[in-house]
């Protein structure tokens, strides 16, 4: 999962992903997690339904595509 497409971390890729998961999803491409709780601690509730409902539907299409 080292090398996620640019349209799950890059601001200004065209996708789906919402710019909270991209912020969560960069900050985790280092050797440890400790990025992504960082970003995740301020988030507001709405903020974090926004990363969650990208990372399901992130897997479901992954999963549908390799069944």
């Amino acid at each position: 999962m080292g090398d996620m497409p640019p349209e799950l971390t890059d601001p200004g890729a065209a996708g789906g992903a919402s710019s909270e998961f991209r912020r969560l999803a960069r900050a985790g491409l280092g050797a440890s997690t400790d990025g992504t709780y960082r970003e995740c601690e301020p988030m507001t509730a709405v903020e974090r339904r926004a990363t969650a409902n990208t990372a399901l539907d992130t897997l479901v299409s992954y999963r549908a595509a390799r069944p």
